[in-house]
């Protein structure tokens, strides 16, 4: 499993990257830039900024329920918005995966 870099600055939780890998599981080397989430933590919605083309993101709980996914048909969409008011408060990790089948997994904190 992938190391996670967090950080903790006077009450903030910052989170980097916390998994890359490739369709076979094996650490990505590759630097690609991470996507993004904003407003992360988030109320209603979010906002997933991707740095390259993708095919699908999935959210799920951090026991491993898939909660939401979205095929992306537009391989060219740079920006996906996430409606979270079917989600409880919490945490929960947000995976994409590229259209070259790499992906990377991001934390998302639902504060509503």
């Amino acid at each position: 499993m992938a190391q996670s870099n967090l950080a903790v600055l006077q009450g903030t939780t910052i989170v980097r990257n916390i998994g890359k890998t490739n369709s076979s599981n094996v650490p990505n080397t590759a630097s690609v830039l991470p996507f993004s989430i904003a407003p992360n933590p988030a109320n209603q919605q979010a906002s997933v900024l991707l740095p390259k083309p993708a095919q699908k993101l999935s959210i799920y709980s951090l026991s491993g329920t898939l909660v939401f996914e979205e095929k992306i048909n537009d391989k060219q969409q740079q920006q996906i918005t996430v409606t979270l008011d079917n989600l409880h408060k919490g945490i929960y990790l947000v995976k994409v995966i590229y259209a070259d089948q790499s992906n990377q997994t991001e934390k998302l904190v639902v504060m509503h």
